[in-house]
């Protein structure tokens, strides 16, 4: 699967720290390992906590990034 973005492990330390607005921290929950199996995509404001959580109904990682564009 391509990656979507910075891992956590090399984000800047200031990100960390949960002292700005606007950044975002994504992750991907799975649960059965099947193919085309639904999944959900979660997005987290690190300052205030906001989450966004999207039902993806088909895993592929082209269903992803078009989910998170939509912002459904």
């Amino acid at each position: 699967m391509t990656q979507l973005g910075v891992s956590i492990e090399k984000r800047p330390q200031k990100i960390n720290q949960r002292q700005r607005p606007f950044d975002w921290e994504g992750d991907l929950v799975k649960g059965v390992r099947r193919k085309n199996q639904p999944a959900l995509m979660t997005l987290t404001e690190r300052l205030t906590r906001f989450e966004i959580v999207i039902k993806i109904p088909q895993l592929p990682s082209r269903n992803l990034s078009s989910r998170a564009s939509e912002g459904d």
